[in-house]
């Protein structure tokens, strides 16, 4: 999906991505792995001058390739809450879900 953005709008993503871990974390093996509860993936890219920014998350299991990937999009801020983590630190953007949930650039207006 970002490739295709990229392509679409002819610009750059950044993209910042990672685990999600909370108290009930399971390790597992010999070294004590710890087992992520799910991922983040934070999208950021320029759109008619602006910066607009969107996050997923995505949970740590089997998932169905026919979902839709904006049911697991959450605000970029959410991201920081979840993992202490500012993904895009000293960069101001707009960030989806505050004025139009999930809208352009990020979705592709349906056909009517």
């Amino acid at each position: 999906r970002c490739r295709a953005w990229a392509k679409r709008y002819g610009t750059a993503i950044h993209i910042v991505c990672g685990p999600v871990f909370d108290d009930r974390t399971e390790c597992i093996g010999e070294g004590g792995v710890a087992v992520p509860q799910a991922f983040f993936k934070a999208v950021l890219m320029e759109y008619e001058g602006r910066l607009h920014a969107i996050a997923f998350l995505m949970p740590n299991r089997p998932l169905d390739l026919r979902d839709d990937i904006f049911e697991y999009a959450i605000p970029v801020t959410m991201v920081t809450r979840l993992t202490g983590l500012d993904p895009f630190p000293g960069v101001s953007y707009e960030e989806a879900g505050k004025a139009a949930p999930w809208d352009i650039p990020w979705k592709k207006p349906k056909k009517k």
